[in-house]
């Protein structure tokens, strides 16, 4: 079986709604996807990798909100 992994999201006004999916994936393979979109958000906004999960960290932690 071939591991997918989608993840769709959009915004209306301040809410946003996605759906993420996995089919065959193990944990090994989904946090790589995640590695995968940080890595690629960084390079979108010219920035660390490292400063984005430091964001995410801190907006998963409640800290910022």
């Amino acid at each position: 079986m071939t591991a997918r992994y989608r993840a769709t999201f959009s915004q209306r006004g301040d809410e946003i709604a996605g759906t993420i999916n996995w089919e065959g994936c193990d944990g090994a393979f989904v946090l790589e996807c995640l590695h995968e979109q940080v890595v690629y958000l960084a390079k979108q906004g010219n920035l660390d990798p490292a400063e984005v999960v430091r964001d995410l960290y801190a907006v998963v932690t409640g800290r910022v909100k």
